[in-house]
């Protein structure tokens, strides 16, 4: 009788252990796949941040900007037949230049928008009030084209217009004779942004609308 319950006692005792062993192992379990699934998911979310800094960074580099090469400055765009072209800015100088944004950078002589001169405008004074119109203080520029008779103090831009076309000094001169000085073998650009002073509406470098006073 004792042989047998001495028996019986090992058997549940035995039966006991196991069951916690068991149930041990299943938390074990768990927890390893729990460890598992948290580092696929590092895996994953790493890849995709990887690869949207990456994307990023392609995006940035092909979007026109100014670039210095070699000491020099260029202003660099990306055409997908022929792939990075490097426009360099000729008699600009390195030691004063200053990139304000993709469009626009100037020198102490010059200031480029979209790699282009905009001719007469003074460096020091420079700023830009809203895509593609800048003033020096003295000249309202669309583009790199003079607006003259613009009053600066209530000259408000109010569409910004991002494509600019190049026209040639001859065709400034026949189109937009109020625009001036214009130099005959220079490349002018504007785009048809939107602004108004107190004296009317423009579209691009044109009065469009003349207000009653």
């Amino acid at each position: 009788m004792t042989f047998r319950l001495t028996n019986l006692r090992e058997s549940l005792e035995l039966t006991a252990d196991l069951k916690a062993w068991n149930l041990a192992e299943k938390k074990d379990q768990a927890h390893f796949l729990a460890i598992v699934q948290v580092g696929i998911m590092k895996y994953f979310v790493a890849i995709f941040a990887g690869s949207l800094i990456y994307l990023l960074i392609l995006v940035n580099g092909c979007r026109p900007h100014y670039e210095q090469i070699n000491g020099d400055y260029y202003y660099v765009q990306w055409d997908e037949g022929t792939g990075k072209r490097k426009h360099p800015l000729k008699n600009s100088d390195s030691s004063s230049f200053e990139i304000i944004d993709r469009s626009y950078a100037k020198d102490k002589k010059r200031v480029y928008i979209n790699g282009l001169t905009i001719y007469d405008a003074n460096p020091a004074q420079f700023k830009p009030l809203g895509f593609p119109y800048s003033t020096d203080g003295k000249t309202v520029y669309c583009g790199n084209v003079p607006m003259n008779g613009i009053d600066i103090e209530s000259f408000t831009v109010t569409y910004e217009h991002a494509g600019l076309t190049k026209y040639t000094a001859s065709w400034i001169k026949t189109n937009l004779s109020e625009n001036k000085p214009i130099y005959d073998d220079k490349t002018y650009i504007f785009s048809n942004s939107v602004a108004n002073d107190r004296n009317g509406e423009y579209r691009g470098p044109r009065l469009i609308k003349r207000f009653d006073r």
